[in-house]
Protein backbone atom coordinates (compact mmCIF):
# COMPACT_ATOMS: atom_id res chain seq x y z
CA UNK A 1 0.00 0.00 0.00
CA UNK A 2 1.22 3.50 -0.81
CA UNK A 3 2.77 5.70 1.76
CA UNK A 4 1.59 8.61 0.03
CA UNK A 5 -2.53 9.56 0.83
CA UNK A 6 -5.55 11.02 -0.74
CA UNK A 7 -7.54 13.33 1.39
CA UNK A 8 -10.98 14.66 0.26
CA UNK A 9 -13.08 17.73 1.14
CA UNK A 10 -16.14 16.58 1.58
CA UNK A 11 -18.98 19.75 0.24
CA UNK A 12 -18.58 20.01 -3.42
CA UNK A 13 -16.32 17.50 -3.65
CA UNK A 14 -17.58 14.18 -2.69
CA UNK A 15 -21.31 15.56 -2.33
CA UNK A 16 -23.72 18.06 -2.45
CA UNK A 17 -25.63 18.22 0.42
CA UNK A 18 -26.72 22.51 0.27
CA UNK A 19 -30.54 21.98 0.02
CA UNK A 20 -30.71 19.05 2.31
CA UNK A 21 -28.86 21.63 4.77
CA UNK A 22 -31.10 24.23 3.64
CA UNK A 23 -34.55 22.20 4.60
CA UNK A 24 -33.02 21.05 8.38
CA UNK A 25 -31.87 24.32 9.81
CA UNK A 26 -35.26 25.92 8.60
CA UNK A 27 -36.89 23.66 10.59
CA UNK A 28 -34.89 24.82 13.60
CA UNK A 29 -34.95 28.54 12.15
CA UNK A 30 -38.26 29.12 11.58
CA UNK A 31 -39.68 28.51 15.10
CA UNK A 32 -37.67 30.44 16.90
CA UNK A 33 -37.31 33.89 14.57
CA UNK A 34 -40.02 33.40 11.59
CA UNK A 35 -39.21 33.15 7.76
CA UNK A 36 -37.43 36.56 7.54
CA UNK A 37 -34.23 34.49 9.08
CA UNK A 38 -34.59 31.53 6.65
CA UNK A 39 -31.74 30.61 4.27
CA UNK A 40 -31.79 28.99 0.84
CA UNK A 41 -29.79 26.49 -0.89
CA UNK A 42 -27.88 28.97 -2.84
CA UNK A 43 -27.17 30.93 0.37
CA UNK A 44 -26.03 27.74 1.98
CA UNK A 45 -23.62 26.68 -1.12
CA UNK A 46 -22.07 30.50 -1.18
CA UNK A 47 -20.75 29.50 2.70
CA UNK A 48 -19.65 25.75 2.10
CA UNK A 49 -15.99 25.20 3.17
CA UNK A 50 -16.19 28.50 5.79
CA UNK A 51 -15.40 27.18 9.52
CA UNK A 52 -18.43 27.03 11.00
CA UNK A 53 -17.88 30.12 13.42
CA UNK A 54 -17.54 31.80 10.09
CA UNK A 55 -20.53 30.71 8.11
CA UNK A 56 -22.77 31.81 11.32
CA UNK A 57 -21.62 35.07 10.82
CA UNK A 58 -22.18 35.36 7.51
CA UNK A 59 -25.56 34.01 7.45
CA UNK A 60 -26.81 35.85 10.87
CA UNK A 61 -25.21 38.99 10.95
CA UNK A 62 -28.25 40.32 12.02
CA UNK A 63 -27.69 38.60 15.40
CA UNK A 64 -25.57 38.72 18.15
CA UNK A 65 -22.67 36.54 18.87
CA UNK A 66 -24.39 34.30 21.21
CA UNK A 67 -27.37 33.85 19.44
CA UNK A 68 -25.54 33.18 16.61
CA UNK A 69 -23.79 30.25 18.88
CA UNK A 70 -26.98 28.85 20.20
CA UNK A 71 -28.80 29.34 16.77
CA UNK A 72 -25.73 27.09 15.03
CA UNK A 73 -25.45 24.43 17.78
CA UNK A 74 -29.06 23.90 17.23
CA UNK A 75 -29.09 24.09 13.71
CA UNK A 76 -25.74 21.70 13.40
CA UNK A 77 -27.61 19.01 15.73
CA UNK A 78 -30.70 18.92 13.27
CA UNK A 79 -28.45 19.01 10.05
CA UNK A 80 -26.49 16.17 11.15
CA UNK A 81 -29.52 13.96 12.03
CA UNK A 82 -31.08 14.97 8.48
CA UNK A 83 -28.10 13.83 6.55
CA UNK A 84 -27.91 10.57 8.47
CA UNK A 85 -31.47 10.08 7.52
CA UNK A 86 -31.74 11.05 4.30
CA UNK A 87 -28.24 11.79 2.73
CA UNK A 88 -27.11 14.22 -0.17
CA UNK A 89 -26.79 14.49 -3.69
CA UNK A 90 -23.64 11.98 -4.22
CA UNK A 91 -21.55 13.40 -7.45
CA UNK A 92 -22.36 10.60 -10.25
CA UNK A 93 -19.68 7.75 -9.90
CA UNK A 94 -18.38 8.43 -6.55
CA UNK A 95 -19.03 5.06 -4.90
CA UNK A 96 -17.15 2.98 -7.63
CA UNK A 97 -14.50 5.54 -8.06
CA UNK A 98 -13.91 5.34 -4.19
CA UNK A 99 -13.87 1.19 -4.49
CA UNK A 100 -11.65 1.70 -6.92
CA UNK A 101 -8.99 3.95 -4.93
CA UNK A 102 -9.18 2.47 -1.90
CA UNK A 103 -7.30 -0.58 -3.75
CA UNK A 104 -4.30 1.01 -4.07
CA UNK A 105 -4.45 4.43 -1.79
CA UNK A 106 -5.42 4.98 1.93
CA UNK A 107 -8.16 7.43 1.84
CA UNK A 108 -9.21 10.31 4.10
CA UNK A 109 -11.88 13.38 4.79
CA UNK A 110 -10.93 16.66 6.23
CA UNK A 111 -13.65 19.20 6.69
CA UNK A 112 -14.08 22.46 8.15
CA UNK A 113 -17.41 21.19 9.18
CA UNK A 114 -19.52 19.94 12.51
CA UNK A 115 -18.68 17.51 14.33
CA UNK A 116 -20.68 14.22 13.27
CA UNK A 117 -21.40 15.84 9.50
CA UNK A 118 -18.95 13.56 8.42
CA UNK A 119 -20.27 10.41 10.35
CA UNK A 120 -23.61 11.47 8.72
CA UNK A 121 -22.09 10.90 5.74
CA UNK A 122 -20.74 7.81 6.09
CA UNK A 123 -23.22 6.75 8.56
CA UNK A 124 -25.84 7.21 5.53
CA UNK A 125 -24.01 5.65 2.28
CA UNK A 126 -22.01 2.89 4.23
CA UNK A 127 -18.49 4.12 3.10
CA UNK A 128 -16.75 3.75 6.65
CA UNK A 129 -15.28 0.92 4.57
CA UNK A 130 -13.37 3.07 1.86
CA UNK A 131 -11.83 5.66 4.50
CA UNK A 132 -9.37 5.53 6.89
CA UNK A 133 -9.50 8.07 9.04
CA UNK A 134 -11.67 11.95 9.64
CA UNK A 135 -11.04 15.02 10.94
CA UNK A 136 -12.80 18.21 10.71
CA UNK A 137 -12.95 21.99 12.54
CA UNK A 138 -15.81 20.75 14.64
CA UNK A 139 -13.62 18.25 16.88
CA UNK A 140 -10.88 20.26 16.95
CA UNK A 141 -10.98 24.35 16.30
CA UNK A 142 -8.08 23.84 14.04
CA UNK A 143 -7.76 25.40 10.18
CA UNK A 144 -8.10 23.10 7.26
CA UNK A 145 -4.28 22.97 6.86
CA UNK A 146 -3.48 22.22 10.27
CA UNK A 147 -6.00 19.08 10.04
CA UNK A 148 -4.31 17.82 6.73
CA UNK A 149 -1.13 17.67 8.69
CA UNK A 150 -2.74 16.09 11.43
CA UNK A 151 -4.24 13.61 9.30
CA UNK A 152 -0.67 13.03 8.21
CA UNK A 153 1.11 12.32 11.36
CA UNK A 154 -1.69 10.29 12.96
CA UNK A 155 -1.60 8.01 9.58
CA UNK A 156 2.09 7.58 9.02
CA UNK A 157 1.92 9.40 5.44
CA UNK A 158 5.11 10.58 3.77
CA UNK A 159 3.03 12.56 1.31
CA UNK A 160 -0.41 13.63 0.47
CA UNK A 161 -2.86 15.17 -2.31
CA UNK A 162 -6.27 16.76 -1.07
CA UNK A 163 -8.77 17.00 -3.31
CA UNK A 164 -11.50 20.02 -3.04
CA UNK A 165 -13.20 22.43 -4.92
CA UNK A 166 -12.68 26.05 -3.70
CA UNK A 167 -9.87 28.03 -3.58
CA UNK A 168 -9.98 27.78 0.27
CA UNK A 169 -9.33 24.11 -0.54
CA UNK A 170 -6.27 24.90 -2.29
CA UNK A 171 -4.37 28.14 -0.08
CA UNK A 172 -4.87 25.27 3.17
CA UNK A 173 -3.56 22.35 0.37
CA UNK A 174 -0.46 24.97 0.14
CA UNK A 175 -0.19 25.41 3.56
CA UNK A 176 -0.28 22.15 4.73
CA UNK A 177 2.84 21.34 2.06
CA UNK A 178 0.55 18.78 0.04
CA UNK A 179 -0.61 18.52 -3.74
CA UNK A 180 -3.92 19.45 -4.87
CA UNK A 181 -6.57 18.41 -7.28
CA UNK A 182 -9.15 20.54 -8.19
CA UNK A 183 -13.05 19.38 -8.30
CA UNK A 184 -13.75 21.41 -11.14
CA UNK A 185 -17.25 20.13 -10.68
CA UNK A 186 -18.04 22.16 -7.54
CA UNK A 187 -18.98 25.34 -5.87
CA UNK A 188 -16.18 27.10 -6.27
CA UNK A 189 -13.52 28.12 -9.45
CA UNK A 190 -9.41 28.58 -8.93
CA UNK A 191 -7.46 30.56 -11.45
CA UNK A 192 -4.39 29.55 -10.36
CA UNK A 193 -2.70 26.70 -13.04
CA UNK A 194 -3.40 23.30 -10.95
CA UNK A 195 -4.23 19.64 -11.97
CA UNK A 196 -8.19 19.87 -11.81
CA UNK A 197 -10.97 17.21 -12.69
CA UNK A 198 -14.90 17.39 -14.24
CA UNK A 199 -16.08 14.48 -12.94
CA UNK A 200 -15.19 12.74 -9.56
CA UNK A 201 -14.74 9.79 -12.42
CA UNK A 202 -11.00 11.45 -14.04
CA UNK A 203 -10.16 10.95 -10.63
CA UNK A 204 -7.82 7.73 -10.76
CA UNK A 205 -6.53 8.80 -13.64
CA UNK A 206 -5.61 12.32 -12.97
CA UNK A 207 -3.93 10.75 -9.69
CA UNK A 208 -2.32 8.20 -12.18
CA UNK A 209 -0.79 11.84 -14.33
CA UNK A 210 0.38 12.86 -11.36
CA UNK A 211 2.23 10.24 -9.51
CA UNK A 212 3.88 9.09 -12.73
CA UNK A 213 4.84 12.98 -13.52
CA UNK A 214 6.28 13.23 -10.01
CA UNK A 215 8.35 9.86 -9.45
CA UNK A 216 9.81 10.71 -12.99
CA UNK A 217 11.24 13.96 -11.76
CA UNK A 218 12.35 12.51 -9.19
CA UNK A 219 14.14 9.65 -10.96
CA UNK A 220 15.74 12.34 -13.62
CA UNK A 221 17.18 14.09 -10.58
CA UNK A 222 18.30 10.99 -9.01
CA UNK A 223 20.09 10.07 -12.31
CA UNK A 224 21.85 13.67 -12.02
CA UNK A 225 22.79 13.30 -8.89
CA UNK A 226 20.22 15.74 -7.15
CA UNK A 227 17.86 15.71 -4.81
CA UNK A 228 14.37 16.50 -5.65
CA UNK A 229 12.83 19.32 -5.97
CA UNK A 230 10.67 20.48 -2.76
CA UNK A 231 8.22 23.22 -2.17
CA UNK A 232 11.22 25.38 -0.79
CA UNK A 233 13.40 25.24 -3.01
CA UNK A 234 10.73 26.22 -5.79
CA UNK A 235 10.12 29.68 -3.24
CA UNK A 236 14.03 30.02 -3.79
CA UNK A 237 13.67 29.72 -7.72
CA UNK A 238 11.14 32.99 -7.79
CA UNK A 239 14.26 34.91 -7.28
CA UNK A 240 14.71 34.29 -10.68
CA UNK A 241 11.58 36.73 -11.79
CA UNK A 242 11.69 39.11 -14.05
CA UNK A 243 9.27 42.44 -12.68
CA UNK A 244 8.13 45.00 -15.29
CA UNK A 245 9.07 48.81 -15.15
CA UNK A 246 7.13 50.23 -17.96
CA UNK A 247 5.12 48.73 -20.84
CA UNK A 248 4.45 50.30 -24.18
CA UNK A 249 1.88 48.80 -27.04
CA UNK A 250 3.35 49.05 -30.44
CA UNK A 251 0.41 47.24 -31.97
CA UNK A 252 -3.28 46.19 -31.57
CA UNK A 253 -4.87 43.63 -33.51
CA UNK A 254 -7.96 41.53 -32.96
CA UNK A 255 -6.23 38.50 -31.95
CA UNK A 256 -2.68 40.00 -31.07
CA UNK A 257 -1.35 42.85 -29.12
CA UNK A 258 2.46 43.51 -29.71
CA UNK A 259 4.16 45.42 -26.44
CA UNK A 260 7.47 46.75 -25.72
CA UNK A 261 8.21 46.52 -21.83
CA UNK A 262 11.28 47.02 -19.63
CA UNK A 263 12.01 44.89 -16.80
CA UNK A 264 14.27 44.67 -14.13
CA UNK A 265 16.25 41.65 -14.02
CA UNK A 266 17.37 39.77 -10.80
CA UNK A 267 20.82 41.34 -10.97
CA UNK A 268 18.96 45.12 -10.76
CA UNK A 269 19.79 45.72 -14.40
CA UNK A 270 17.26 46.99 -16.76
CA UNK A 271 16.61 44.86 -20.31
CA UNK A 272 13.87 45.25 -22.98
CA UNK A 273 11.29 42.39 -23.92
CA UNK A 274 9.34 42.55 -27.24
CA UNK A 275 5.92 40.16 -26.45
CA UNK A 276 2.53 39.03 -27.74
CA UNK A 277 -0.22 39.19 -25.47
CA UNK A 278 -2.98 36.54 -26.61
CA UNK A 279 -6.35 35.82 -25.76
CA UNK A 280 -5.92 32.35 -25.14
CA UNK A 281 -7.43 29.12 -26.81
CA UNK A 282 -8.57 25.43 -26.58
CA UNK A 283 -7.67 22.27 -28.42
CA UNK A 284 -9.19 19.04 -28.56
CA UNK A 285 -8.22 15.64 -29.60
CA UNK A 286 -11.68 13.77 -30.29
CA UNK A 287 -11.84 10.18 -29.71
CA UNK A 288 -14.34 7.51 -30.73
CA UNK A 289 -15.15 4.59 -29.22
CA UNK A 290 -12.66 2.35 -31.50
CA UNK A 291 -9.95 5.20 -30.80
CA UNK A 292 -9.64 6.86 -33.95
CA UNK A 293 -9.05 10.80 -33.95
CA UNK A 294 -11.28 13.54 -35.92
CA UNK A 295 -8.56 15.49 -37.31
CA UNK A 296 -8.55 18.27 -39.67
CA UNK A 297 -6.47 19.53 -42.92
CA UNK A 298 -6.23 23.50 -42.79
CA UNK A 299 -4.44 26.15 -44.53
CA UNK A 300 -2.20 28.29 -42.27
CA UNK A 301 -1.62 31.33 -44.04
CA UNK A 302 1.76 32.31 -41.59
CA UNK A 303 3.81 28.83 -42.95
CA UNK A 304 1.92 28.87 -46.29
CA UNK A 305 0.84 25.32 -46.07
CA UNK A 306 -2.14 22.85 -44.90
CA UNK A 307 -1.55 21.49 -41.40
CA UNK A 308 -2.41 18.35 -40.08
CA UNK A 309 -3.73 19.34 -36.95
CA UNK A 310 -6.87 18.32 -34.00
CA UNK A 311 -9.65 20.69 -33.61
CA UNK A 312 -8.56 24.26 -31.72
CA UNK A 313 -9.59 27.90 -31.91
CA UNK A 314 -9.72 30.63 -29.86
CA UNK A 315 -11.52 32.04 -26.81
CA UNK A 316 -13.98 35.32 -27.28
CA UNK A 317 -12.92 36.39 -24.50
CA UNK A 318 -10.12 36.17 -22.05
CA UNK A 319 -12.56 35.30 -19.57
CA UNK A 320 -14.71 32.36 -21.21
CA UNK A 321 -15.04 29.38 -19.76
CA UNK A 322 -12.35 27.23 -21.23
CA UNK A 323 -14.47 23.92 -21.62
CA UNK A 324 -17.01 25.94 -22.66
CA UNK A 325 -15.63 27.38 -25.88
CA UNK A 326 -13.83 23.45 -26.25
CA UNK A 327 -17.56 22.64 -26.59
CA UNK A 328 -18.37 25.60 -29.31
CA UNK A 329 -15.35 24.66 -31.13
CA UNK A 330 -15.31 20.66 -31.34
CA UNK A 331 -18.90 21.66 -32.88
CA UNK A 332 -18.23 24.50 -35.27
CA UNK A 333 -15.32 22.94 -36.29
CA UNK A 334 -16.69 18.93 -36.80
CA UNK A 335 -20.11 19.13 -35.65
CA UNK A 336 -19.42 16.12 -33.15
CA UNK A 337 -20.84 16.92 -29.08
CA UNK A 338 -19.54 14.89 -26.86
CA UNK A 339 -20.31 13.37 -23.56
CA UNK A 340 -17.22 13.18 -21.72
CA UNK A 341 -14.68 15.54 -21.61
CA UNK A 342 -10.80 15.29 -19.98
CA UNK A 343 -8.97 18.15 -19.07
CA UNK A 344 -5.36 17.37 -20.07
CA UNK A 345 -4.02 20.26 -18.99
CA UNK A 346 -2.45 23.37 -20.20
CA UNK A 347 0.32 24.24 -23.63
CA UNK A 348 2.49 27.47 -23.57
CA UNK A 349 3.32 27.53 -27.44
CA UNK A 350 5.77 30.14 -27.36
CA UNK A 351 6.58 31.40 -24.10
CA UNK A 352 9.77 33.22 -25.08
CA UNK A 353 7.55 35.93 -27.06
CA UNK A 354 4.17 35.03 -25.92
CA UNK A 355 1.75 34.65 -23.23
CA UNK A 356 -0.38 32.39 -25.36
CA UNK A 357 -2.19 29.55 -23.56
CA UNK A 358 -3.85 26.79 -24.90
CA UNK A 359 -6.09 24.66 -22.59
CA UNK A 360 -6.05 20.83 -23.94
CA UNK A 361 -8.93 18.48 -23.69
CA UNK A 362 -9.95 14.84 -24.84
CA UNK A 363 -13.03 14.52 -25.84
CA UNK A 364 -15.09 11.30 -25.92
CA UNK A 365 -18.85 9.53 -26.28
CA UNK A 366 -18.85 11.61 -29.63
CA UNK A 367 -22.32 12.48 -31.67
CA UNK A 368 -22.66 13.36 -34.80
CA UNK A 369 -24.38 17.02 -35.46
CA UNK A 370 -23.97 19.69 -38.07
CA UNK A 371 -20.73 22.07 -38.50
CA UNK A 372 -20.81 25.26 -38.30
CA UNK A 373 -17.94 26.86 -39.25
CA UNK A 374 -17.32 30.72 -39.73
CA UNK A 375 -16.95 32.69 -43.20
CA UNK A 376 -13.47 32.65 -43.13
CA UNK A 377 -12.85 28.96 -42.37
CA UNK A 378 -11.98 25.68 -44.73
CA UNK A 379 -11.52 22.25 -43.38
CA UNK A 380 -11.39 19.47 -43.99
CA UNK A 381 -11.84 16.28 -41.48
CA UNK A 382 -10.80 12.50 -41.49
CA UNK A 383 -10.84 9.73 -38.82
CA UNK A 384 -6.89 8.28 -38.50
CA UNK A 385 -6.73 5.50 -35.60
CA UNK A 386 -4.75 7.02 -32.78
CA UNK A 387 -2.07 4.30 -33.14
CA UNK A 388 -1.26 5.25 -36.37
CA UNK A 389 -1.19 8.99 -35.19
CA UNK A 390 1.31 8.12 -32.46
CA UNK A 391 3.43 6.85 -35.29
CA UNK A 392 3.08 10.09 -37.57
CA UNK A 393 4.39 12.09 -34.62
CA UNK A 394 7.32 10.07 -34.25
CA UNK A 395 8.65 9.65 -37.40
CA UNK A 396 8.17 13.29 -37.99
CA UNK A 397 5.15 13.67 -40.34
CA UNK A 398 2.77 15.73 -37.53
CA UNK A 399 4.81 18.85 -37.17
CA UNK A 400 2.00 20.97 -35.20
CA UNK A 401 3.06 21.64 -31.79
CA UNK A 402 -0.44 20.73 -29.82
CA UNK A 403 -1.52 18.10 -32.11
CA UNK A 404 2.11 16.30 -31.32
CA UNK A 405 1.35 17.00 -27.42
CA UNK A 406 -1.92 15.96 -27.59
CA UNK A 407 -1.37 12.50 -29.55
CA UNK A 408 1.04 11.23 -27.59
CA UNK A 409 -0.60 12.48 -24.31
CA UNK A 410 -4.56 10.70 -25.24
CA UNK A 411 -2.37 6.74 -26.21
CA UNK A 412 -0.55 7.73 -22.55
CA UNK A 413 -4.20 8.53 -20.88
CA UNK A 414 -5.98 5.67 -22.71
CA UNK A 415 -3.02 2.81 -22.53
CA UNK A 416 -2.90 2.55 -25.94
Amino acid sequence: MNKIGLIFDMDGTLWDSAEGVAIAWNQVIRPAYGEELCITTEDMKGVMGLPMDALAEKLFPELSGEEQDSLLSACVVRENDYLRERGGQLYPGLEETLARLSESYPLFIVSNCQSGYIEAFLDHYGFWKYFRDIECFGNNSRQKEENIRLIMERNGLTGALYVGDIDKDYRSALKAGVGFIHAAYGFGKIEEEVPRILTIRELPEALCRILVSEEAGSRMAEEEGQNPVTIEEEKIMTELTEKQVSSEEIFEGTVLHVFKDIVSLPNGKEAERELIRHIGAVCIIPVTADNKVIMEHQYRYPISRVVFEIPAGKLDSRDEDRLEAAKRELREETGLVAGEWVDMGLYYPAPAYSDEKITMYLARDLKSGERDLDEDEFIETTEVPLSELVEEVMSGQISDGKTQIMVLKAARYLGI
